[in-house]
Parts: structure tokens; sequence; C-alpha cells
């Protein structure tokens, strides 16, 4: 960067007292300021300048949600915090222990180290006190690291200890939270009517048991007892939407999905998954190859530039990527790269999780989310609860309940209203049939006693 830059001039500048080699750094800082005044200007000049066509983007807000959009520029985060009726931002300089601290505290997460006193940090000197008191929901735009860094995990008070998850508080406890890859997305939500002719509501693929000649960097992948279940569960709970398909074993091919997957609203894939930070486009699913030898496209691989010719119509796509001994954790670029990449295909929104989990916790989670799904909850909301619950019946330890985001339009996939008018209507009618029961059995029984 500019400033990393400027510092090692400096640097040069104090070790040398050769006067002409002086005066040349010293040119070299004064053009390398400039440039980053210059760029730090036009930073500033865009934020104002947003604050006009921001207003669509507020009007689109709902009440009780806030959105929360960072940015990285050299040693600062900006923290803008958007509402329908303020825009406000903050400007956190970053300093070489901030920076330390955020690389750590992905460190140890990526190594399954939770240390709540360096998340408690990042809360502390970004988030606190900036979250307006009525908001309910938070939109996330991240940039850089932040990626990697899902904001339910943060707690919301000073750890006792920095792995004293059980008596810790969350933010996931406050706030549903969501996540887009830029403002202008936000406002596309809003604007994005709903469809309602796929030719299925739920079409899950889950994969246990995998081909000896789909390998994974040149190695076999191991068995994933709990993903086969994982969807059946989840068609189970789902009874308010139909029909419901689903496909296990050695039913799930890379033709399938193909040939299927932009005619479902939702579309969950459970499987073994590898994700290519330093190309996202070629991050890869793993499934079993056709058993037509003729498809010679059909190699068991579905790499993520792929989907955009599936055409993804999907209301919500959840990858729900299990554990395949590489340990992967989804750098910014990863994250970034999958989520547009299933978002330029034509879905919706896209659930998955940022760093590999056992198979056997994807499916507890994702089967409570899908719960409180079928009960008409907004997809924020239902992955909320289904967090919580993991929390507090299963294990505390955020790196086994934090993974998984949600990233697009959060609406609910079940429209409870129609069914709440369908139910009032059915007791008005059963109300009316009662009193003119009621009425015809008293008429019936006065005529009786008059002619008696």
């Amino acid at each position: 960067t500019l400033s990393n830059q400027i510092q090692s001039l400096r640097n040069n500048l104090s070790n040398t007292t050769d006067e002409r080699e002086r005066i040349q750094i010293n040119n070299e800082i004064s053009e390398l300021t400039s440039q980053r005044n210059e760029l730090k200007n036009r930073l500033f000049s865009q934020v104002y300048e947003q604050r006009f066509s921001l207003r669509p983007i507020q009007r689109s807000l709902k009440d009780k949600s806030t959105v929360l959009y960072l940015n990285l520029f050299e040693n600062s985060l900006y923290v803008t915090v958007l509402t329908r009726n303020s825009i406000k931002t903050h400007v956190d300089t970053l300093t070489v222990r901030d920076q330390n601290g955020l690389q750590k505290a992905v460190e140890k997460l990526t190594n399954r180290q939770t240390d709540l006193n360096l998340l408690y940090d990042i809360f502390d000197n970004h988030l606190n006190g900036r979250i307006p008191d009525a908001t309910e929901h938070l939109i996330v735009v991240p940039d850089g690291i932040f990626y990697r860094i899902p904001m339910e995990i943060l707690p919301v008070s000073k750890p006792s200890r920095s792995h004293s998850y059980g008596s810790a508080k969350y933010l996931v406890e406050k706030y549903s939270i969501s996540y887009a890859n830029s403002l202008s997305q936000i406002r596309e939500f809003s604007r994005r009517s709903r469809q309602t002719d796929h030719e299925y509501a739920f079409l899950g693929f889950g994969l246990g048991t995998f081909q000896e000649s789909v390998l994974a960097r040149d190695r076999t992948l191991p068995d994933l007892p709990f993903a086969e279940r994982e969807v059946r569960d989840i068609a189970a709970e789902l009874t308010q939407a139909r029909p419901r398909i689903t496909f296990t074993g050695e039913t799930v091919t890379e033709d399938r999905l193909r040939s299927l997957a932009g005619k479902s609203g939702i579309l969950h894939i459970a499987s073994h998954s590898e994700v290519s930070n330093e190309n996202p486009l070629f991050s890869v699913i793993y499934m079993n190859k056709s058993d037509d030898e003729e498809q010679n496209r059909s190699d068991g691989y579905v790499y993520a530039y792929e989907l955009f010719e599936m055409e993804l119509l999907n209301e919500l796509v959840v990858l729900s990527s299990c554990e395949s001994g590489g340990g992967n954790y989804l750098q910014g670029s990863g994250v970034l790269g999958l989520s547009r990449a299933v978002q330029y295909a034509g879905a919706k929104s896209l659930m998955m999780n940022l760093w590999p989990v056992r198979d056997e916790t994807a499916r507890h989670i994702t089967t409570r989310f899908y719960q409180h799904l079928n009960s008409g909850y907004a997809k924020d909301e239902a992955l909320q609860k289904a967090r919580l619950h993991y929390l507090n019946n299963v294990n505390s330890d955020p790196y086994l309940w934090g993974s998984f985001v949600i990233y697009g339009d959060v609406s609910p996939y079940i429209d409870t209203i129609p069914r709440k008018i369908q139910l009032f209507n059915l007791f008005a009618f059963l109300t009316l049939f009662a009193g003119f029961t009621f009425f015809w059995t008293m008429h019936c029984q006065k005529v009786e006693w008059e002619r008696g």
C-alpha cells in the first residue's frame, strides 16, 4: 500500500547520510503522500456524494433494519451506519496491533481455537455504541478480512475468559444478520418479485459416499454419513413446500444437477467442496460422474463458473459444505467470488458456511433452519433461531454454530398470510354454520311447541 511504501522510504531516509539520496527519498515521499491524500479526498467525496444516491436504498429498508457498510482503505476502516432516516460514517484508524488482532482472530477460528477476547475487541473497536437501539436486523456489507468474520459470533460484552463460550453474550442473540456484496444489491432485494412457477419447491442433493475416481487434490474423499440424512430430514420438515424431491447416494450426479438446478425454489447441496481463494470461479462441489460415458462434461466436479450455465432462478441456494480434510477456510475473495457467481446465475439468496464443519453439525443447524423457514420466518430469522438452538442446547463454541452466513434476499420462503386467511375464512364459516344450526334448531322447536 501507499502507506507502507511511505513508511519504507522514511526508514531508508533515517538510515542514510548521503545528502543527494536524502533529497531523492524526500521527493519520493512527497509524491507518494500527495497520491495518498488525493485517494483519500476521492474516497471522502464519494462517501458524501453517495449520501444523495443512498436515499433509494434507505427507502427500501424496513423500520428496524440497519446497514453496516464497511470499507477498508490503507490503515483505516470506514464504518457507515445506514437506516431509513440517518447516515453516519465513522473512521477507525487501524493500528498495527488492531490489524494483527484481526488476523489472529481469523487464524484462531481456522485452527478451531476461538478466542473470545480477540472477537470482542473487533466489536468494541468498530461496532460498540454505533448500532441504533431500535435495530432488529443487520445487513452487513463486508470488505477485506471482514468477509471472513461472521458478525454473529462477536461477543457484545467483555468475556470473563477467552474460551468462556457458554457465559458469553453474542451479537446473534440481539439481531438477525444477513450480508450483501454491495449497497446497490440491497435495493435490488426490495425490487425483485418472487418467482412462483418453479417445478419443484425443494430440490435436495445429499452425497455421503464418493466414487474412487472423483478425487480432491489427488486424495480419496472421506464419507459423510450425515449428508444424506440431512436432505431427507429437511424434506420431512419443509411440509409447507410442495413438491419436494431429494437425491442421495448414486443418484447424485452432475448431469442431474445441471438439468434440475434451476427448476426449484430451493436448491440444497450437502457434499464435499473445495474453495479456490486464488481463483474463486474454480471452487468445486464434488458429485458423482454420470452413468452415461458419452457425457464428457460430467466428470463429477461442479465448478463455480459452471453455475452461470445453469440459470439458477432459485429463491434460495444452500451450499452445506462438509469437511473434506483440507481444512480450507474461505478467504475474502472466495466468499465474494462464490456469492457473486450464485447471484449472477440468478439466485436471490445464498446460504453457505465460511469454514468446514462436521456433517453432523451441518445437519443439525440446516434442519433447524428449514424448520423455522417452514413456519414462515424470514431466512435471516430462521438461521438466527437455528444457531441459538445449537448454541443453547448443543455446543456454545462459535466455531461450531457460527460458520453459516446468508447473502441476499432474506424474505420468507413460506407465505403464511394466505394460510392465515384460509384459517380465518374456515373459522368464520364454522361460526356462521354453528349460528345457523342453532337458530334453525330453535325455530323448529318453537314451531313444534306452537303446534303442540
